[in-house]
């Protein structure tokens, strides 16, 4: 049937792949929220010598980054 939703239904249980691939994406999901709350609390707001890669968080500001 034409534009009838998809249902994935597996016999006994869940692949491992599907397992594997829903952990990567909150894996993916829970660094990049880590990430962003480094920057926003500890980035330098002025370029250090090892800090020296700006990133634009807001208008206006800037935090550098390794």
């Amino acid at each position: 049937m034409p534009g009838a939703a998809r249902r994935f239904e597996f016999k006994e249980q869940t692949p491992r792949v599907v397992i594997v691939a829903t952990l990567l994406l909150f894996a993916n999901l829970l660094s990049c929220f880590v990430v962003d709350l480094w920057v926003h609390h500890f980035a330098p707001q002025q370029p250090t010598r090892y800090c020296d890669f700006p990133i634009q968080l807001k208008a206006g500001v800037a935090a550098f980054v390794p």
